[in-house]
Order: structure tokens, then sequence, then C-alpha cells
């Protein structure tokens, strides 16, 4: 395998291997602002 090859394989497995991690972290995330941005009304309520 040349260094070219070797190279666009190795960037091509690191990338998939962070979108595997990333992905899930992303969603949890992207709930968790979502129940945040719902807060503050209860919170208002509560004063």
């Amino acid at each position: 395998m040349n260094g070219i090859a070797r190279y666009l394989l190795t960037g091509g497995l690191v990338a998939a291997t962070m979108q595997i991690i990333t992905g899930p972290i992303a969603d949890w995330n992207a709930r968790r602002e979502g129940a945040e941005v719902r807060e503050p009304y209860s919170s208002q309520l509560s004063l």
C-alpha cells in the first residue's frame, strides 16, 4: 500500500471513529439544551 492510500485510509478511520464517539454525545447535548430552553418558563412561574 503506498503512502497516499495509507494516509487516506487512516484519515477515514479516524473520521469514522470520531463520528461514532461524538454522535451520541452531540445528540445528548442537544436534548439537554432543549430541556434547558423549556425550563425558564417553569422557574418564572415559581417566582
